[in-house]
């Protein structure tokens, strides 16, 4: 992901939450957002601070594209797996225990294919 506007759509997107609602959220106006999340403008720190606590993403991946903390115990994540992540994150709690039972089903078929 090239720019901080890109992982904005991305947020946005992955929780399925509308310019509108991104805008109330940061408390601007909806064309103030599009021009962060088109990288026409930068957000002040604040309203990166309040994305990220909202999202629960770190202020160093929404920057930069890169969790320096997770790379530093060789858990950075690449794209896919930030936008998986994100999916993951919006599931019902039985949804996400049905995920962990079908992820346990994936990894015994492949442990038995070798």
């Amino acid at each position: 992901m090239e720019n901080m506007g890109e992982r904005f759509k991305l947020l946005r997107k992955n929780n399925n939450v509308s310019q509108a609602d991104m805008a109330k959220l940061l408390n601007c106006a909806e064309n103030h957002y599009q021009r962060f999340e088109y990288g026409q403008s930068n957000p002040p720190y604040d309203k990166l601070i309040k994305l990220c606590e909202h999202f629960g993403v770190s202020l160093d991946w929404l920057i930069t594209g890169r969790d320096h903390v997770l790379d530093a115990i060789g858990g950075g994540f690449d794209d896919y797996e930030w936008h998986m992540a994100g999916r993951i994150t919006a599931l019902s709690e039985e949804s996400r225990n049905d995920l962990e039972k079908y992820l346990q089903m994936l990894e015994l078929r492949d442990s038995i294919k070798g």
